[in-house]
Order: structure tokens, then sequence, then C-alpha cells
């Protein structure tokens, strides 16, 4: 994986925005040569073992997804030490999504799950006819004050995010194909740091479940504030 090098300043510059913000934007954190490698994987995934949720209610309706795909655990832990650097945080790793948007798809206006805390939202490509004659398709964060923000990503790049707490969405895409990955981490000494790999025993790992994974967030809070009670 190759990074950009930035100077010291620049990397408080980015430190100051996130904490200020609540996001900002490392340019070229992934070489170009890594980023074109993962969008044909995605895309190549899509058109021969497709996965994707019908469902109305669901923000990321009709769209290809991948949870914990094996190069995105990798990923995922290869940037763990970059974007502790730039929000200035001590973070778990906890997981990671890629994303294979076709035309007609949408991302609706959402906020992440706890195990978001952070969330490295990485660019890996779009289709050339729609990169050369619309550059980009924005994801939309919405800032700790509240105003919507458009973030332009060319395939490389990387938006840092709190994704728990900031609304964040995409208009609907009139290209052929995006592909967009998310890699999350939680504060170590934060409330939810058992969240650690998503609750899983390592990255890697498929999914525990969503009723385990609820049972154990309740667990958690319950100990939490019985804790606080006995103060």
């Amino acid at each position: 994986m190759a990074v950009t090098e930035l100077s010291l300043a620049q990397q408080k510059e980015l430190q100051q925005q996130f904490l200020q913000q609540g996001f900002c934007v490392v340019p070229a954190l992934l070489s170009t040569e890594l980023s074109a490698f993962l969008a044909e994987y995605a895309v190549l995934k899509r058109a021969t073992k497709p996965n994707i949720y019908r469902s109305r209610s669901d923000t990321l309706s009709q769209i290809h997804r991948e949870y914990a795909d094996p190069a995105m655990e990798v990923l995922l832990s290869r940037l763990h030490v970059w974007v502790e650097l730039f929000t200035g945080m001590s973070l778990w790793p906890t997981l990671s999504f890629y994303y294979t948007y076709t035309n007609g798809n949408e991302l609706k206006k959402h906020k992440d799950r706890e195990c978001c805390e952070v969330v490295a939202c990485a660019c890996l490509g779009l289709d050339p006819e729609y990169q050369k004659s619309k550059q980009h398709w924005p994801i939309y964060v919405e800032t700790l004050q509240g105003e919507a923000h458009p973030v332009c990503l060319n395939p490389g790049d990387v938006v840092l995010f709190k994704g728990s707490q900031l609304n964040h969405w995409r208009e609907v895409f009139d290209g052929k194909w995006c592909v967009s990955a998310i890699f999350a981490y939680v504060d170590r000494q934060g409330e939810n740091a058992f969240l650690k790999y998503d609750q899983r025993r390592a990255l890697g790992h498929k999914h525990v479940g969503m009723l385990f994974w609820l049972l154990r967030l309740g667990w958690y809070r319950l100990r939490a504030w019985c804790g606080r009670l006995g103060r």
C-alpha cells in the first residue's frame, strides 16, 4: 500500500479538521494501482456473484456489497495506523465493507452503527466515461455544525468521518459503476471499545449475526448504566 507523505503541519491540520468538523480528507492515501485492482475485483464479483438486498427500508437497497471480504479486511488492518495518525485517536478496527454501485443506486441519508465511530471511506474507482464527464460522485457529510458538505474523492482518496455521529448520503448515481469501501474503527478508551472486530473473534471472520450483536450491545449498555448508578 502506498500513502502520501504529508508534512507534520499537514497532519496536524487534518487532525484539527477532524476534531472541529467531524471529518477530513486524506488525498491519495491508497495507490492508483491498488485502487484500480480493487475496483476491478469488486466489479467482477458483482457480475459473477452478486450480493444485493432489495428491502426498501435498507439504506443500501439494490447495491452489491460485501462484509469482511478478505482483501478489505487486510486493508482495514493496514489502514489502522494511518487513521490513528490523521484523527489523533487510539482505535480498534471493527469492520470493512465494499460497495459496487450501478446506475440508479443511491445511498440514503443515515448514521452508522456504534461500531463505526470513525469511518475511513475510500473511493476505489469509477467507470471511465463517468469520470471523464463528471469527475466525481460526491458523498455528502453533515458536519458537527449541521452543515451538509459534498466530499469529492478521486480513486485512492479517503475521507475520515465520525460515522455514528454524522449523517451522510449520496444522491442517485447515473454512471455505469462506482466502487467504494469503508473501514471502521472505535475509540480504544471509549464506551464502545468492546465492539473491537465488530464482536468477532478476529478480523476476517463472518458477521456474528444481528441478534447476538444487539444482545451483547444491550448487555454492555446495561452494565455501564448499573455502574453509573453504583457510584
